[in-house]
């Protein structure tokens, strides 16, 4: 007899899409550039130089904090915190403007992953409900670019790090998405293609994982708690649940 899947969890970069490596460079001097030249029409006058190099520091420290204790410091907090050392006076309009404009150029770079809808389409046909659980400092970044990529229609729920303020592997954002599906853990998978976030905060959750290796030249790492499959792609995770199913 197969095995009862009610629910599959997905994560969003290099699970479901990813933004080329070749431009990621252009990307981040993009959006430091569109950051500043949005302050400066909100009447803000500080130096680009001295913006960038303020805010490259900001968010470079509360990345260690976040990657440390597996919290989420969302982007537009690291703005506030930016403008705050600037002397500047901060509002909530700013901020989400800044916040806009710092991921408007990462929105159009992200790119749907070669299997990403086959893979789908094969799931929605399982007769499963889906959701992205996403560790990201914005949200609405998450959301734009589910959007842009026309995901959104086979999500039912999208769960955010920076929506909860802590990020996988804790398992706030495992459950936030679990309880919006109405599917206990042990009803769900969890695929991902990170080990310590995805894979290892499912299985303390008691969730089936399968983990995607996207680079199939690259050494298995050491397991502390084994993912119950690992897959190079997509749609190899969905073959996998498949058979389990079956049985």
């Amino acid at each position: 007899m197969g095995v009862r899947i009610r629910a599959v969890l997905m994560d969003l970069g290099e699970t479901l899409a990813h933004i080329p490596f070749e431009i990621k460079g252009w990307v981040e001097e993009v959006r430091l550039k569109e950051s500043w030249e949005t302050l400066t029409k909100f009447g803000v006058n500080v130096e680009f130089e001295r913006f960038i190099k303020v805010f490259k520091e900001v968010r470079g420290k509360t990345a260690e904090l976040c990657e440390r204790n597996s919290v989420e410091i969302p982007i537009n907090r690291v703005f506030h915190i930016t403008l705050e050392k600037l002397r500047v006076d901060t509002k909530p309009l700013v901020l989400m403007e800044l916040e806009r404009a710092y991921y408007r150029a990462e929105v159009e770079a992200w790119l749907v992953l070669p299997d990403t809808f086959e893979a789908l389409e094969k799931l929605s046909r399982l007769d499963v409900k889906m959701a992205v659980v996403s560790n990201s400092r914005s949200d609405w970044m998450v959301r734009k670019v589910i959007s842009k990529l026309g995901l959104n229609s086979y999500f039912k729920v999208v769960t955010t790090s920076a929506e909860l303020g802590v990020r996988k592997p804790r398992k706030e954002p495992f459950l936030r998405a679990l309880e919006a599906l109405k599917v206990k853990p042990e009803g769900c998978v969890m695929i991902g293609d990170t080990y310590e976030t995805d894979i290892l905060g499912a299985k303390n959750l008691g969730m089936k994982a399968i983990y995607i290796q996207r680079d199939p030249c690259s050494e298995l790492k050491h397991f502390i708690t084994p993912p119950d499959a690992v897959v190079t792609s997509a749609m190899q995770a969905v073959a996998t649940l498949e058979s389990w199913m079956r049985g």
